[in-house]
């Protein structure tokens, strides 16, 4: 396996929302995602901009992902290394990273992931891609 990509990002994980459907007086659905959804994917991207630096996923290869999530335990009453059994969901937390990373490599691509949350002394995101 090539690694690709290793990333830590400090701060609190977030999660996508989901999306939002407007009903306009004619009938029509249009889906969007939050401001909060927006901003989230755009600052993750951000990070993968500088860490992948013209990198770009090679068609018909197949990626792996490993993601941990860490959410600050203070004034919550659990211990670091607890697993984070509250909101927000893995799969949601998962969802923004793998839509984040849709300019450089296609989530159809990545064929394997392993997460998990957890709580820690601080809030942070550990990234890992790499090239089965």
């Amino acid at each position: 396996m090539k690694t690709i990509l290793s990333l830590h990002i400090p701060g609190t994980p977030k999660a996508k929302d989901r999306p939002r459907v407007l009903r306009t007086k004619s009938g029509a659905s249009y889906a969007y995602n939050t401001k909060q959804t927006v901003l989230a994917e755009e600052a993750l991207r951000q990070h993968l901009m500088v860490a992948l630096r013209g990198w770009q996923a090679q068609p018909g290869k197949s990626y792996g992902l490993k993601a941990f999530f860490s959410f600050p335990a203070e004034g919550k009453g659990h211990s670091p290394g607890a697993p984070q059994t509250s909101k927000p969901d893995l799969d949601n937390l998962l969802k923004l990273v793998l839509d984040a990373l849709k300019p450089w490599v296609d989530d159809a691509q990545v064929s394997r992931i392993e997460a998990q949350k957890l709580y820690g002394s601080d809030g942070k995101t550990e990234l890992l891609l790499v090239e089965l």
